[in-house]
């Protein structure tokens, strides 16, 4: 089988925190330094739920990726949400609270 093996239950990371290392915005991907391992674990920009940039305090979840463990779930340390809440956007996503927001506003 090729491509990303399944995540077995406990390759599922508990959230870790650290720092952006680095990220390039332009090429979409970059690097955090884990707070307790020191290891710096590849990010992908689909994996971060709002804009990151060198040096913001993130919290976020590993999981393997096809070159590697990467970082998922990463979220800035000062705007994290509830977990029951995978997205700060996931309230909005349906087209029909959109339209009773709408609605609500006029």
């Amino acid at each position: 089988m090729l491509g990303v093996p399944p995540r077995l239950d406990d390759e599922k990371g508990a959230a870790r925190t650290g720092r952006v290392q680095s990220f390039l915005p332009d090429k979409g991907y970059g690097f955090i330094v884990d707070a307790a391992t020191r290891e710096s674990i590849f990010v992908h920009i689909n994996d971060a739920y709002e804009s990151i940039q060198a040096g913001d305090e993130v919290t976020f979840e590993t999981e393997m990726g096809i070159k590697g463990v990467k970082a998922w779930k990463v979220r800035r340390a000062s705007l994290n949400f509830s977990p029951d809440c995978p997205h700060p956007a996931a309230k909005f996503a349906s087209s029909e609270t959109k339209f009773a927001r709408l609605r609500s506003i006029m």
